[in-house]
């Protein structure tokens, strides 16, 4: 292995230009440092009970350049200029970000802006509430149906 690479950067990196090599799915990838081998490689080019994988490096640039290039986009992800809100989403995310038992996420939504822009959201909430629950009494094959609903809707 020449370089182990982060996800921030990887994408960033792959330029068009693809070549596959076999149905298997061995292909050449063109990359902004050169050209990059990938996919799996059946066993029937290692011959029989061989476990040795052999990697080979074609290069057109120097070492010295590659790194340097490497190290320039490097440096232009990292010197980027975050606005504000992108720094309150990073910061929101780092103290805001919790695990439960199941390692599920939990995360609270952040809410852009003055809290008195919701108005009376919660007395329409509660107006309508009442008055789906005041119909659904007067139509017990709709309370069914609808209590059914939810339920499928809260076990997915």
């Amino acid at each position: 292995m020449d370089i182990l690479i982060g996800n921030n950067v990887f994408w960033n990196l792959i330029s068009v230009g693809q070549v596959k090599l076999n149905e298997e799915g061995l292909l050449l990838q063109k990359t902004r440092l050169g050209w990059v081998l990938a996919g799996p490689m059946p066993n029937s080019y290692l011959g029989p009970k061989t476990n040795v994988v052999q990697c080979n490096l074609i290069q057109n640039l120097g070492v010295e350049k590659q790194f340097a290039k490497f190290w320039e986009l490097e440096e232009h992800f990292n010197n980027k200029v975050k606005s504000n809100e992108e720094k309150f989403c990073e910061s929101h995310f780092s103290h805001m970000v919790k695990r439960d038992a199941n390692c599920r996420f939990i995360v609270t939504i952040p809410f852009k802006g003055d809290l008195s822009q919701l108005g009376d959201s919660k007395e329409i909430a509660e107006r309508r509430l009442l008055n789906i629950e005041r119909k659904l009494q007067g139509n017990p094959q709709l309370k069914s149906e609808y209590l059914k609903f939810l339920t499928e809707y809260s076990d997915l």
